[in-house]
């Protein structure tokens, strides 16, 4: 009896054993289980901050952009308005295209381009024009009408158009080691 009592207690001290052991390594098991699973959200929840981390970054860019282009605007609407102050108001528009001289001066050198203008002011030299024009930079500048090469009916026309507050498109020609600027042709333009 005590033989089998010896069996019986080896046998359920073996079956004890076995269930401890079963359940420690299931236990070890699903501990790993959760150190991996929780492995894996620190990942994510890293990988996530640095996600965070970097739109946070692109959205500071995208905010400082925003500025800086709303900023531009507002500099460019000030120097729109700036440019045109001091500019008389325009009068009734009429369609006017004059042709004051076709030949180019001696030592004088056609200008590239034509420039549009305001006319700020107007002054008569004898039968010769001087008109301070500002451009659309805001820059004034002086400009000679010579009207001794005109026709009589474009002649006619001078004062209609050298009204100040007037926009004109300027074909001009510069003269002299100063850079003088001579008026070829004077067209009106919409304001």
């Amino acid at each position: 009896m005590w033989f089998r009592y010896q069996k019986f207690k080896k046998v359920y001290l073996g079956i004890i054993f076995v269930f401890v052991f079963v359940s420690c390594s299931e236990k070890h098991k699903s501990d790993l289980d959760l150190r991996n699973e929780n492995k894996e959200l620190n990942s994510k929840l890293k990988s996530a901050k640095e996600k965070e981390n970097i739109y946070k970054d692109s959205l500071m860019v995208i905010k400082e952009e925003l500025m800086r282009f709303n900023n531009n605007n507002k500099t460019s609407e000030a120097s729109n308005r700036n440019y045109l102050y001091g500019i008389p108001t325009a009068p009734p528009y009429k369609y006017i295209n004059l042709k004051i001289t076709d030949q180019i001066t001696d030592g004088c050198s056609l200008s590239q381009t034509n420039t549009i203008s305001y006319i700020i002011n107007v002054t008569k030299k004898d039968l010769d024009y001087i008109i301070i024009i500002q451009n659309k930079d805001g820059v004034r500048s002086d400009c000679y009408i010579s009207t001794k090469c005109m026709s009589n009916s474009d002649r006619s026309w001078l004062p209609s158009i050298l009204i100040p507050g007037n926009k004109i498109l300027l074909k001009t020609q510069s003269c002299g080691s100063g850079g003088f600027e001579y008026a070829m042709n004077l067209r009106s333009l919409r304001r």
